[in-house]
């Protein structure tokens, strides 16, 4: 019988001593025990030290000057050693077969790079929907999958563009091999405070063809309180922008995606404007528009183009009676 893989784990953390205990609870509940666990102290403030003391002797751990998120997360991968690095976010949680499903998924295929699983969110802002992947329509996953095992999916060399839309992996939901990871160049140290950063490796990975599995089972379950970073859509909006427009400037996607990347720039922008009308930041919104070609838009986004250039009470007056919107 195969030797089961190994699984480092790493998790980044700041100012999360009230949950941290369920996290590290969740991943040494494992079927498939870790081989081992880095947390990394981001700098906290509150007592995070003293919430893993009782795991000290279980865990790696290391206290690092405050650098963000992906910051934190570059450096716990680094503190590992095993051919498999999963990441858990300080706030989130694992059923017990979230390692043994990912171990499962190398059986099947085991020339696999990325492992991602389903997740389910909890929490004061938990999503309406049963699990993340029921967000995303079936025609997704008719085009990007290329063999399905239940409950695996195999996905093919275009999903980059699906990824560059619907983006179904999540840092807590996902497992690299160490070898692609660190062939890849890792998570860019320079988008460590940068919003939606996590995507910019996931397309880089799938551009340099990452083999990729999905896990249609929802081992992963996502935190959603009114602090989460994700939760601010527009700087997650503004992120994903400024991203792909660095991931096409720097090469870090193949030519061949570069059209794909650019509508969704343009899409994302058109989102945006109405994001920051609705939210009645009609100074950026008017800045906004200002960068937008008219021809590129349909007959409502020129209307809204037109409106945020208008005086304050027009523009309160179509918020009122919700005219165009």
């Amino acid at each position: 019988m195969p030797e089961k893989p190994r699984f480092g784990v790493a998790i980044p953390a700041y100012n999360r001593a009230a949950v941290i205990a369920d996290t590290l609870e969740a991943v040494f509940a494992q079927a498939l025990a870790p081989a081992e666990v880095v947390v990394v102290d981001d700098g906290s403030t509150d007592r995070l030290a003293e919430a893993i003391a009782p795991y000290r002797e279980r865990i790696i751990f290391e206290r690092i000057e405050n650098r963000g998120c992906e910051g934190a997360r570059r450096h716990a991968i680094g503190l590992t050693s095993m051919p498999w690095v999963a990441w858990c976010d300080s706030d989130d949680l694992w059923t017990p077969e979230h390692l043994a499903n990912f171990a499962r998924a190398l059986e099947l295929f085991p020339d696999a790079d990325l492992l991602i699983s389903n997740f389910r969110t909890f929490g004061e802002e938990a999503s309406p929907f049963p699990h993340h992947f029921a967000r995303w329509p079936q025609a997704w996953f008719d085009r990007y999958v290329d063999q399905e095992v239940p409950p695996f999916l195999r996905l093919n060399a275009d999903a980059l563009i699906g990824f560059m839309r619907r983006n179904l992996c999540f840092p807590s939901a996902c497992a690299y091999r160490r070898s692609f990871y660190e062939g890849i160049g890792g998570s860019d140290p320079r988008l460590s405070r940068q919003q939606s950063a996590d995507g910019n490796l996931t397309r880089r990975a799938l551009g340099k063809g990452a083999v990729t599995i999905l896990d249609t089972t929802p081992t992963t379950l996502v935190r959603k309180s009114t602090t989460n970073m994700s939760r601010d859509v527009i700087k997650n909006i503004e992120g994903k922008i400024l991203l792909l427009r660095r991931e096409i400037e720097e090469r870090q996607i193949p030519e061949r995606f570069f059209a794909t990347a650019r509508e969704v720039i343009h899409e994302s922008e058109v989102d945006l404007l109405w994001t920051l009308f609705r939210d009645e930041q009609d100074d950026a919104a008017r800045a906004l528009g200002r960068t937008l070609d008219p021809a590129t838009l349909d007959r409502r986004t020129r209307l809204l183009r037109l409106l945020v250039q208008q005086p304050k009470p027009v523009r309160t007056l179509a918020r009122r009676v919700k005219a165009i919107l």
